[in-house]
């Protein structure tokens, strides 16, 4: 992956160099946008449909390690969730391009974001008399397009097959899709969840909602320790994959909780420290890694 690496680190340079010649930056979202005010590309705001489903196209091992280290030299992924990662990886699929075939072209309208899986790619900057210059080959494990995710502009360079070359890639509405459904079921979930925990009856519906939206994923190896007894209480978490066991010091409601959901999502810990804060009188232990908020 060190060659990636490099190549992906010699492609974010490109864009510097794209950026200083009046292209759309591909930096921080912030700044994203109010470029994307001033030169006239709008931000998407298409509609999603409530029940698409995501497809699924098979990728071996070797193809997912690829595809996931590409997703994470780009900033634009660091906040999906673990499920949006793997919806979004799922619903990646390949497309070929014969020697000499462009992949993006300059000027034409941005909609995939792509990763070159085998083969290597010629990147071509437009200059100001309009010819193009060869400044970058790039090959397996480079990705490029992802703004075209996010905004609806127009490619900014052009991308050729050096060789015939193979890519996977994911459109525009799809990705959004993905990234829309997922949140709205999750907010949901966590709302039904967090609305059956009896320290918490008295919330609003919007201050459910706006607990559910700050809860974040963390992802605990088999038999971590995920609480402590005696340590200080400051987070509430709740389980929403595998199995979460726990220590036989427990008071006996929540051992009667934890008999009632031991091999469900929604078993809920911390509560106290939630509304305050206390000392934990209880510990809690993964039983199969697994996620929890």
């Amino acid at each position: 992956m060190a060659d990636a690496a490099d190549m992906q680190a010699e492609i974010e340079a490109l864009r510097a160099q794209v950026e200083a010649m009046g292209a759309v930056p591909v930096g921080a979202a912030a700044a994203r946008a109010a470029t994307a005010r001033k030169k006239g590309v709008a931000i998407c705001a298409e509609q999603v449909d409530d029940d698409f489903e995501a497809p699924s196209f098979p990728k071996g091992p070797g193809t997912r390690v690829l595809i996931e280290g590409a997703m994470s030299a780009s900033s634009m992924f660091n906040n999906l969730s673990r499920e949006q990662r793997e919806a979004v990886i799922g619903a990646m699929y390949p497309a070929q391009r014969p020697a000499g075939e462009p992949v993006i072209v300059h000027g034409e309208p941005a909609q995939n974001y792509f990763i070159v899986d085998a083969g290597k790619c010629d990147v071509f900057v437009r200059r100001e008399n309009g010819a193009e210059e060869l400044v970058l080959t790039i090959g397996s494990g480079a990705s490029f397009g992802e703004i075209a995710l996010m905004y609806e502009s127009t490619n900014t360079i052009t991308i050729k097959a050096h060789v015939d070359v193979t890519v996977w890639t994911i459109d525009r509405h799809t990705f959004r899709s993905i990234v829309v459904n997922s949140a709205s079921k999750r907010r949901q979930q966590y709302e039904a969840i967090i609305a059956g925990v009896s320290l918490f009856e008295s919330l609003s519906k919007p201050e459910r909602a706006v607990m559910a939206d700050a809860l974040e994923d963390v992802v605990y190896p088999d038999g971590h320790a995920i609480m402590q007894q005696g340590e200080e209480g400051d987070y509430f978490c709740e389980s929403r994959a595998s199995r979460v066991q726990a220590a036989p010091s427990l008071d006996s409601a929540f051992a009667a909780a934890r008999r009632h959901h031991h091999e469900r999502q929604g078993l809920c810990g911390g509560g106290r420290a939630g509304a305050g804060g206390a000392a934990r009188g209880r510990r809690v232990l993964r039983g199969e890694g697994a996620a929890h908020e």
